[in-house]
């Protein structure tokens, strides 16, 4: 009985000796599944380093894009500076040209100012010219009057001096008339001598002559008091004829010179009415040109601004997509760097879990070897078979339990990264 017992013993340690082996190499595939799953992490982890060094090369990049982006917005906005600053100048230009055609306009209403003074003064000149006319032509009339004046005086004077002349001519013939009563009266006295009968008679003649010759005397001296007022009325005349003659001079040197005056002074008019209306077609000219300069520049002015416009539109739409794609890439980034924190925690967890299983395989492998030595040696063979089938599928089991937590990490995690990556 012993002996069966022992062969029995033998055959049951056997049996436990070839379930330990196949144990074993249960232990053996479950550590080369765990080293399997610990070269999937390291392939996964190699990968993830790959794919965050990419992802960090990727980062770099954008941040690289970022930086051209804002140097391309500083670009822009020292553009717009620029165009700020071409405005400002073309709108200085646009005053100075502004300025310049208010001064030409200025210089225009100067010179209609001076157009106006100059018709003016033409228009005084005119009337001046008509009042020296219409001076001249009574100077004229009074020339013609005078003259007809001292023809008329100069026809009575031919009359008195014909007058005069029969007057002396009697004046004569009484001298004659004279001398011969002297020489009568020398003969009556001589004759009185002669006969004194006739002294009275002589007397008579005498006396009745020296009456006569009183009255021709005083008529003499009336004929020459008239004839010295004609001489003198002639004098005056001559001379009243001689100012009239220089007035009358005058008056045809100063109508010459005044007419000479006026051919000039209509000369030196249409001379400045000509370089007026010329000053003035070039001030228009100048006008016209700075008023289509103007024109131009205002168009050009709104060209630009409507092209600033646009173009800040574009970069305020391009700066609020980079803000948004900043945005996103810093969510985006945040997320990364949570889930690469989590997921090198969780493979820290999951490293140290593995470690705790293999410690835990290898604790409880030892204690089934110590406990199968404990069984060869105490010989309970069917109690420790049954304890240590119980153990071994309980180690199976949590050990099984872990793989597929472990499987479901990796999934979970492969889940993740792809979510990463995309």
């Amino acid at each position: 009985d012993s002996q069966r017992v022992v062969e029995q013993l033998e055959a049951d340690l056997d049996a436990l000796r070839t379930q330990h082996h196949a144990t074993l190499s249960l232990l053996d595939a479950s550590v080369a599944k765990c080293d399997a799953v610990q070269d999937d992490m390291q392939k996964q982890t190699l990968e993830w380093t790959q794919e965050q060094a990419a992802w960090r090369a990727a980062e770099a990049a954008l941040d690289a894009d970022l930086r051209e982006a804002q140097i391309t917005i500083e670009d822009h906005v020292r553009g717009i500076e620029a165009l700020d600053r071409g405005k400002a100048e073309l709108a200085a230009l646009l005053a100075t040209q502004t300025a310049a055609t208010a001064a030409a306009e200025a210089v225009r209403d100067e010179l209609n100012e001076e157009l106006l003074n100059l018709t003016v003064n033409l228009a005084d000149a005119m009337s001046k010219l008509e009042e020296h006319e219409q001076r001249a032509v009574k100077v004229a009339s009074e020339l013609e009057t005078t003259k007809e004046l001292w023809m008329a005086e100069s026809n009575e004077f031919n009359a008195f001096k014909m007058h005069a002349h029969e007057v002396a001519t009697a004046l004569d013939d009484v001298a004659a008339k004279y001398d011969d009563a002297v020489q009568d009266v020398t003969r009556l006295r001589h004759q009185l001598d002669l006969n004194e009968s006739q002294r009275s008679i002589l007397e008579h003649v005498i006396s009745d002559n020296d009456l006569d010759l009183a009255g021709l005397r005083v008529r003499t001296g009336a004929l020459e008091a008239e004839l010295q007022r004609t001489t003198e009325s002639w004098g005056m005349a001559m001379e009243e004829t001689a100012v009239w003659r220089a007035v009358a001079a005058d008056g045809a040197a100063e109508r010459t010179a005044h007419a000479a005056a006026h051919v000039a002074w209509c000369a030196d008019l249409q001379d400045a009415k000509n370089e007026i209306e010329t000053q003035m077609r070039v001030a228009q000219d100048i006008h016209d040109a700075l008023d289509a300069k103007v024109r131009a520049l205002e168009a050009d002015a709104v060209g630009i601004k409507d092209r600033h416009d646009r173009r800040v539109a574009e970069l305020e739409t391009a700066q609020r997509s980079l803000e948004d794609k900043l945005e996103q890439m810093a969510v985006r980034e945040q997320r990364g760097e949570q889930l690469v924190a989590a997921l090198k925690t969780k493979y820290l967890d999951d490293m140290q879990a593995k470690d705790d299983a293999m410690q835990l395989v290898e604790v409880q492998a030892s204690r089934l070897e110590a406990k199968n030595r404990m069984l060869l040696d105490k010989e309970h063979h069917d109690a420790s078979k049954r304890h240590v089938s119980a153990e071994y599928e309980a180690v199976s089991l949590k050990m099984e339990m872990q793989m597929n937590a472990l499987k479901r990490e990796l999934d979970a995690l492969g889940k993740e990264h792809k979510a990463l990556q995309t």
